[in-house]
């Protein structure tokens, strides 16, 4: 049984690292940033641009249905925001199709409405992330939630230094190497 629980612990430490480090610190925390810094500046066009990127990076294809659930789930629940005309043309957008509503630019969005500290914002979401995909993850191993708290702690203690980077634009954001 001990050997068992360190397979599905490897297994779960190995999931969780890729995830981070290929997906959430290279791609979705610099796709905040940027929806963040578009919807700041009201360009609609760029926020397109932006989730047409997200839609064809072969990194994002395991999560598009679940990221484009929540994004869209939360993007409903800022609809009645009318005053807020970038925000109702990005929900239209995603209504008519033309766009997916990836939840990192739906964050952003949020982030900008809210007038949220940006690093604030980025741990916050991080953390969550990486704790409802452990949550899952560690339920489908056939692990206790107790047993996944080490590898948890290992990466809440990455998340200042992800933030920094995608804040200071070091990460190649969006690039496929």
């Amino acid at each position: 049984m001990s050997r068992n629980r360190t397979g599905t612990l490897q297994q779960l430490r190995t999931l969780l690292n890729d995830y981070v480090e290929h997906t959430l610190s290279a791609v979705e925390l610099p796709a905040v940033v940027r929806a963040w810094q578009h919807a700041d500046r009201g360009e609609l066009r760029e926020l397109l641009q932006l989730d047409a990127e997200l839609r064809t990076d072969p990194r994002m294809k395991p999560f598009r249905a679940a990221s484009c659930a929540v994004g869209r789930r939360q993007l409903s629940k800022l609809r009645a925001l009318k005053d807020h005309r970038l925000l109702q043309r990005y929900l239209h957008a995603v209504e008519s199709g033309e766009a997916a509503g990836w939840h990192a630019i739906v964050y952003g969005i949020f982030l900008s409405v809210y007038s949220v500290p940006v690093r604030q914002g980025l741990l916050h979401l991080a953390r969550n992330t990486i704790g409802g995909l452990a949550f899952n993850a560690t339920h489908g191993l056939g692990l206790r939630l107790s047993d996944s708290q080490e590898v948890l702690g290992e990466l809440t203690d990455q998340l200042p230094e992800m933030a920094n980077r995608a804040l200071s634009g070091h990460t190649q954001m969006l690039s496929v190497s």
